[in-house]
C-alpha cells in the first residue's frame, strides 16, 4: 500500500463513518482530520496514525484501527474493516460515540526545535504528545 492509497483509504474510512452517522464525525472534522493527515504524511511526521470510536459518557475506546507507516515500502493497516465498524455501530445505536485520532511522531518530528514543531503543528489537529486536540463544537437540535 503506497502512501496515495492509504490516503484515499482514510479519506474513504472517514467519509463511511460521516455517511453513517453525522454526530460521530462533523464534514469540517473529517476534513481536517483528512487534511492533517496529508501534511504529516507528505513530510514523513508519522509513524503510526490510530482511529478510534469511543463512547462518549465512559472515553471507553469501543473500536480500534491504525496504520503503521514506520516504514513508507510496507504500509500495514491493522484492525477491523470498516464495514465491520459500522455493523457493529448500527447494532449499537443507543451509545452516543465519538472518533477520535492520534498519532505517535517520527524521529524526524521529535528532533525539531521547538519553534519548528510549533510552527508545524499549528495547522494539525493534533499536540506535540499525538492527541488530538478538540477543536469542533458539536450542537444537537
Amino acid at each position: 500500500m503506497d502512501l496515495l492509497n492509504v490516503v484515499n483509504g482514510i479519506n474513504a474510512e472517514l467519509s463511511q463513518l460521516r455517511i453513517q452517522d453525522e454526530r460521530l464525525i462533523s464534514e469540517g472534522e473529517r476534513v481536517e482530520i483528512f487534511n492533517s493527515v496529508v501534511t504529516a504524511l507528505t513530510e514523513n511526521l508519522i509513524d503510526l496514525l490510530e482511529f478510534s470510536i469511543r463512547d462518549m459518557a465512559t472515553r471507553n475506546e469501543h473500536f480500534g484501527w491504525s496504520y503503521n507507516l514506520s516504514d513508507s515500502r510496507y504500509i500495514q493497516r491493522d484492525g477491523p474493516h470498516i464495514r465491520e465498524i459500522i455493523t457493529n455501530l448500527n447494532r449499537k445505536r443507543q451509545i452516543s460515540y465519538f472518533l477520535d485520532c492520534q498519532v505517535k511522531w517520527t524521529n524526524d518530528f521529535l528532533s525539531l526545535n521547538p519553534r519548528s514543531k510549533e510552527r508545524f503543528l499549528e495547522g494539525m489537529i493534533w499536540d506535540e504528545q499525538g492527541k488530538k486536540r478538540r477543536r469542533f463544537n458539536r450542537f444537537v437540535f
